[in-house]
């Protein structure tokens, strides 16, 4: 795969994740960050340099990049509210704070674009990343987040939630996701 890193953002809106239809938006930065990490994990490739930060592994470029395409009208960035204890757990108090996220899905002309890129793909590359979307899309963000956690426990030095993460009695485990191949 020799893509750029917008090339790269464009593709991953692009393929379709667990409603099994192209251009599946994807909740928050911090899903996309998670997301982008394990593709390149994956694919072993390094398309974006991430560091250890609060939530785990992060690059500042993602969001950078990501405005970028919006501003260039390939991507269309929607603000929603959500409850906070939903999605974002390094709260203490049981209040269900309002706060906003932002979800990100292509425009037509990015589709287009990123359905040219997704056809010049190989079988391998193209399965990798649909498995990637269809079981972390639909995921809590918090079940992602521990995922991430346990399978590169180096990118955690600097969490701010670790404990919190990895207490499976607090959050619960990580479902079994099964890939439905038959469709």
């Amino acid at each position: 795969m020799n893509l750029n890193k917008l090339e790269f953002l464009l593709l991953l809106l692009y393929i379709p994740g667990f409603t099994k239809k192209e251009n599946e938006s994807i909740k928050g930065i911090t899903r996309l960050d998670k997301i982008i990490f394990l593709v390149q994990k994956k694919l072993e490739l390094n398309i974006y340099n991430f560091i250890e930060y609060d939530y785990g592994p992060w690059s500042s470029e993602i969001q950078s990049d990501i405005r970028l395409l919006g501003e260039g009208g390939l991507v269309k960035i929607v603000e929603d509210k959500l409850l906070i204890s939903v999605e974002v757990i390094d709260r203490t108090d049981k209040d269900e704070i309002v706060n906003t996220i932002e979800i990100y899905s292509l425009t037509p002309g990015g589709e287009k674009i990123a359905k040219e890129i997704f056809d010049k793909l190989n079988n391998n590359e193209k399965k990798i990343l649909l498995e990637i979307k269809y079981e972390f899309n639909k995921i809590p963000l918090t079940d992602l987040i521990k995922y991430v956690y346990e399978k590169y426990p180096e990118m955690t030095t600097k969490s701010k939630i670790l404990d919190k993460i990895l207490k499976s009695d607090l959050y619960g485990k990580r479902p079994e996701l099964i890939y439905d191949d038959e469709d």
